[in-house]
């Protein structure tokens, strides 16, 4: 089960934490309170967060007060469990909702999570600050976890292409470039069949559809060496990569600029290989 905060679970928990035996002594749910809330997820949550945040928000009688806290609440959430969701935040709070549950997405507005900025509202500041807070802590684990998905990409293509170049009898080696230079547009610098020179953007996805973030940078080094240039994949645990050639990106990326409206202006883009969505 994928823990997620919704009001059922929410009550749940809430209700957990005046009522602690449940989890203490292995009592059944049904033998205090007969709900239609989602008790096994309410157990989960109450031991997830702790009892300190459901007990405050329980003793707050002010609604205003009680929202701050249900806001505390949903950030510690977010802060000890990192989802993957978060990754999406720093795009801004519309595309990390929409990869969160209808359910949990009802819990934000009962926060006034989701209420119309107003720049004067002392509330819309709070709200903004919230989601600022989470953006930024989103940023720094986006960071880390590129940082290490990202060295395990590239140790991987450079392995596997010095095995390439050893089965097709080259006396030549690969060479890690991007290990010293995050600024080429791509990781390792290999050679093909015939000797010609290519170019190499390592990608490590978790995502069984290979769904990965490719940079304005790594583009225009493709666009540079376009059939010299490629992508290749890591997607979880596969002994060989998903490869893309500069044609298979260009579509993505041309679909994307168009639809998007952005044109050129764009930073970072998300592309799922074809055959794998």
């Amino acid at each position: 089960m994928t823990l997620e905060i919704t009001k059922s679970i929410f009550d749940a928990a809430l209700f957990i934490s005046k009522n602690n035996k449940i989890v203490t002594e292995n009592k059944k749910f049904s033998d205090y309170y007969y709900s239609s809330v989602d008790y096994v997820g309410g157990i989960e949550l109450y031991k997830n967060l702790g009892r300190e945040v459901f007990t405050e928000y329980n003793n707050e009688k002010n609604l205003e007060e009680k929202k701050k806290i249900l806001r505390k609440i949903i950030s510690k959430f977010f802060i000890k469990n990192k989802p993957n969701s978060l990754l999406y935040l720093p795009y801004g709070p519309i595309h990390f909702l929409e990869r969160l549950s209808l359910n949990f997405n009802q819990i934000f507005e009962d926060a006034d999570l989701l209420i119309a900025i107003e720049s004067e509202n002392e509330v819309s500041k709070d709200v903004m600050k919230w989601w600022d807070d989470l953006s930024q802590f989103s940023r720094s684990i986006m960071q880390d976890k590129k940082l290490e998905s990202g060295r395990s990409g590239e140790e991987k293509t450079f392995n596997y292409e010095k095995k390439k170049l050893k089965n097709l009898k080259l006396n030549l080696k690969p060479k890690w470039e991007g290990f010293w230079d995050n600024k080429l547009g791509y990781d390792v610098q290999s050679w093909d069949k015939k000797s010609n020179k290519i170019y190499i953007e390592a990608k490590s996805s978790k995502q069984s559809n290979g769904e990965f973030f490719f940079s304005m940078n790594a583009w225009k080094c493709a666009v540079a060496e376009k059939d010299n240039y490629f992508v290749q994949v890591w997607i979880q645990d596969n002994s060989s990569p998903r490869e893309m050639n500069y044609k298979e990106l260009e579509g993505h990326v041309l679909k994307y600029e168009k639809i998007s409206g952005k044109g050129d202006r764009w930073d970072t883009i998300t592309i799922i290989p074809k055959g794998l969505n």
